[in-house]
Formats: structure tokens, C-alpha cells, sequence
């Protein structure tokens, strides 16, 4: 039974939506596998595994919150 909500992409869709954001591979990977300060220091990747990481991955990436920079050290 659906409840409405249009469930998460799988993280081979997240790294793709992430290559055409960063328009480059190599950019997104090390995007991917970067803490993001957009995400509270959480690494993407990491994220991957639950519908809720995804969830929240897709919602920077699409809106580009915090510029998708990654973790300031």
C-alpha cells in the first residue's frame, strides 16, 4: 500500500544527479565521499543506504543548499 510519497532514487540515480550538478565525475565522487556542511558534517555516501539519507542527499543536491560545499576543517 502506497502512502502518497514518491519514495527516494537509488544512489546509482543520486551519483548521476550529482555528476550533471558538478558537471564532472570526479567532482561529484569527491563530493559523495566528502562531509558536507549542508548535511551537518555527514558524508553523503554514508547516507546512501536509507531512504531518509537519500531523501535528505537528493534535497541538496536539487537545491543546492549550502552551494554543495563541502566541510570546512
Amino acid at each position: 500500500m502506497s502512502n502518497g510519497r514518491k519514495s527516494p532514487q537509488g544512489p546509482a540515480s543520486i551519483q548521476r544527479m550529482a555528476e550533471a550538478v558538478f558537471e564532472s565525475r570526479g567532482k561529484a565522487l569527491e563530493w559523495l565521499e566528502s562531509p558536507i556542511n549542508a548535511l551537518r558534517g555527514e558524508v553523503p555516501k554514508q547516507l546512501l543506504d536509507t531512504s531518509e539519507g537519500r531523501e535528505r542527499v537528493l534535497q541538496v543536491l536539487k537545491t543546492g543548499n549550502g552551494r554543495l560545499q563541502l566541510k570546512c576543517s
